[in-house]
């Protein structure tokens, strides 16, 4: 994880990776305010599948 002061930076160094195109980096660019909200704001980077789990169980009821 990087974390870029502007969105210039982030857009250019995201295009740096993927001009590397390594089928094994997933490259991405997100916005949060503040570090500690990335956890909650992208579960799924973190292989956390307890909201999934918790949604498909609540549409099969």
């Amino acid at each position: 994880m990087t974390v870029h002061g502007t969105l210039a930076a982030a857009e250019a160094r995201i295009t740096e990776l993927e001009a590397l195109d390594d089928e094994d980096l997933d490259a991405v660019l997100i916005n949060i305010a503040r570090i500690s909200q990335l956890r909650d704001a992208y579960p799924n980077y973190f292989a956390d599948t307890g909201r999934f789990t918790e949604f498909v169980g609540a549409c099969l009821k």
